[in-house]
């Protein structure tokens, strides 16, 4: 059994930092059509939840996993709070990059999250292993390596509102994890990436005309061009339902959300990864250095998983409580 713990712990982190690259290519894909990167990034968002929740909830009904059932399970409450999560991390997310840049907002919304879950499972009082704290650090490390320059060269550009946005989305992205890893406790994780994006898709839907103007002529021209219309399907399919599915389904098998977020701190070396390779770009020595800073960092958090998992007893529920079905 302790074996079984090993390897759930395993894939858990290696499921988030698969999904943390799958969201390292929405920047280049968009930026690979220029037409795409035209688009208020706020309908790009739209898009993305709209179209991928109803998907994975189609794969879902159509493999019996019970979706309305499992959306009694879990409650309206859980529902409005992840659906009210993912709505203010993406909002505040776009808005954090037109007042502090890509890389600046980037680099805080990927370090703030982990940080965040750890200080407050510290002060609950839960166990941090050496090797997770050791990870932390090194990703930290070097994801200032790979921003420091970027960030001195956009001093202009920052702003205490654009701080308080990247914060809040930070926020917003732990409370989220927060309630997909209670939801995955009683339904698939698969469903409640489902769920939780198709909520989500709702709110943006009410949202958008408040944030876009006159965002329906932004979607008839976008709908014109097969390119724009190819990314928009690539967006929704790749990096948000199978993301979401294979993160969900990772911090579902993690210790906590603190390890869980740390290992999505992977996503800037792979975005910086796919610019050289498919935009042409080039990195600094630093910046060369911070990646390989990061993948150490993900090596390390995935091997303690295995450790820690394999200390721990798996727990065993009393004949006739209410046993979770998952992980």
């Amino acid at each position: 059994m302790h074996h079984d713990g090993a390897v759930t712990g395993r894939l858990g982190a290696a499921l988030i930092i698969l999904a943390a690259g799958l969201w390292a290519t929405v920047g280049v894909s968009v930026k690979l059509v220029p037409d795409a990167d035209n688009l208020p990034p706020e309908m790009l968002g739209l898009v993305r939840t709209l179209f991928a929740g109803p998907l994975i909830l189609c794969f879902c009904a159509l493999t019996g996993l019970g979706v309305l059932a499992g959306a009694r399970s879990v409650g309206p409450q859980r529902l409005v709070q992840f659906a009210l999560a993912g709505l203010v991390f993406q909002i505040c997310l776009f808005r954090s990059f037109e007042a502090l840049g890509v890389t600046l907002t980037v680099a805080l919304t990927v370090c703030l999250p982990p940080l965040i879950a750890t200080l407050r499972a510290q002060m609950r009082g839960t166990r941090t292993g050496p090797a997770s704290a050791a990870a932390l650090i090194l990703a930290l490390l070097g994801l200032g390596l790979c921003s420091a320059g970027q960030l001195a060269d956009s001093g202009d550009t920052r702003s205490a509102t654009g701080l308080g946005l990247a914060l809040t989305a930070s926020v917003a992205f732990v409370w989220m994890t927060d309630v997909a890893r209670t939801m995955a406790q009683i339904i698939k994780p698969i469903t409640v990436a489902g769920l939780g994006l198709t909520a989500t898709g709702v709110l943006f839907c009410v949202a958008v005309p408040f944030l876009v103007t006159d965002p329906m002529t932004v979607i008839t021209q976008a709908a014109g061009s097969w390119q724009v219309s190819g990314v928009v399907v690539y967006l929704a399919v790749v990096p948000t339902a199978l993301a979401y599915i294979c993160y969900c389904t990772g911090i579902a098998r993690c210790r906590s959300t603190a390890v869980g977020l740390t290992a999505s701190m992977i996503e800037p070396a792979i975005a910086a990864l796919f610019a050289v390779l498919l935009l042409g770009e080039h990195l600094t020595p630093n910046e060369i250095a911070g990646c390989l800073m990061m993948a150490a960092a993900m090596v390390i958090l995935v091997l303690s998983e295995s450790r820690m998992a394999s200390q721990t007893a798996p727990r065993r529920w009393p004949v006739g409580t209410s046993k979770p079905a998952y992980p």
